[in-house]
């Protein structure tokens, strides 16, 4: 998937290896340094005393632990956080109304397609291709209707071949789309709110797949269904179970008048020692919203803990330093720029 939009000499554009290559790096930067990565977690409750975050309790694989901190940063959804991790007294009505009203971005139907050939043997190149319809309004085109939303389409393993086995090839559809389409997708809901999805779920994400792929079949590649070998569909629903965004948003709330007028995006919490530091701790969303919110969430915590460690990670992110007069300061631990990428399992099957 791209990480926000390329701009002059691809910045932004995932390393080699795909998106996931961003986590598996910063994991390995985590170890090094001896700490901990917990993954398949849910946080259950962040605990209080005095109006100060102490610790928290996860879940993981049914059995509850418990985690103290001086500091935490949410990278939740926050309504997530306020509903569902804290007291209902740590934040007025007023503010809570502000935030479940708030203007945010669509979620997204993304089908995820498997090629036996190049996709440039189809007439696929290495631009964002936007496919919109000329008789549908300007609302229509990102109003859900796969009939009539506008639609993105990427190559990836066109810009990066690490990612699709020899002689094949990845192509990526992308519709704004809307939980509250069908009802939930067709979709039922068990005691905890949880989306149970059913046949009739399965059935109406592959037949809208179905008129995405029509669509992109007739406008640039005729030949396109004789060259799938599979595809995958997320919806909506999908992105919810994964990122716990609210209704599957891919980016957050979005810049505007209402949003900024009630304070919708914030990093400091009612609890002085909670932060938040995920994409919506401010307006705008996605990937680098999200790399912004935890450095400056960072930042915050280091200015209170380690002054000295502060003032250089500042300068060096307002470019007033080098990296090189970075390191050179010895504050921060020294790194050996030991990772390296784990082979695809395109590379893997390759070899």
């Amino acid at each position: 998937m791209p990480i926000g939009w390329a701009y002059y000499g691809d910045f932004q554009s995932p390393p080699k290896g795909g998106g996931q290559v961003i986590p598996e790096w910063l994991s390995y930067l985590v170890n090094y340094y001896q700490n901990d990565v917990f993954i398949n977690c849910g946080v259950e409750k962040i605990l209080l005393k005095n109006n100060n975050a102490t610790g928290l309790l996860f879940k993981h694989r049914g059995e509850v632990h418990e985690v103290k901190a001086r500091h935490i940063i949410a990278a939740c959804d926050v309504e997530t956080l306020y509903n569902k991790m804290l007291p209902p007294a740590v934040l007025s009505e007023k503010l809570r109304t502000r935030m479940q009203d708030a203007d945010i971005y669509s979620s997204s139907l993304t089908i995820s397609v498997a090629l036996d050939c190049h996709p440039g043997q189809l007439g696929f190149n290495e631009e964002l291709i936007h496919i919109s319809n000329n008789e549908a309004s300007i609302e229509e085109h990102s109003g859900g209707d796969p009939l009539k939303s506008e639609m993105v389409v990427l190559t990836p393993s066109l810009r990066d071949p690490s990612l699709a086995p020899e002689g094949c090839g990845t192509l990526t559809i992308f519709m704004p789309a809307y939980m509250s389409f069908k009802d939930g997708w067709l979709t039922t809901k068990d005691e905890q709110g949880n989306y149970i999805r059913n046949e009739d779920y399965r059935h109406l994400k592959n037949e809208i797949a179905e008129v995405l792929i029509d669509r992109l079949s007739k406008i640039i590649a005729p030949d396109l269904r004789a060259h799938i070998l599979f595809y995958d569909v997320a919806t909506p629903v999908t992105h919810w179970r994964y990122t716990g965004n609210k209704n599957g948003t891919m980016m957050g709330a979005k810049p505007g008048r209402e949003n900024m007028k009630n304070k919708v995006a914030h990093y400091q919490t009612p609890i002085s020692n909670l932060l938040v530091g995920g994409q919506w701790a401010e307006l705008g969303g996605g990937v680098p919203i999200a790399v912004k919110a935890g450095t400056n969430a960072a930042l915050m915590i280091l200015q209170k803990e380690n002054p000295k460690a502060f003032r250089l990670l500042a300068d060096y992110m307002d470019a007033r330093i080098t990296a090189e007069d970075f390191e050179a300061a010895a504050i921060f631990k020294a790194y050996d720029h030991s990772w390296q990428a784990k082979p695809t399992p395109a590379e893997r099957k390759r070899n």
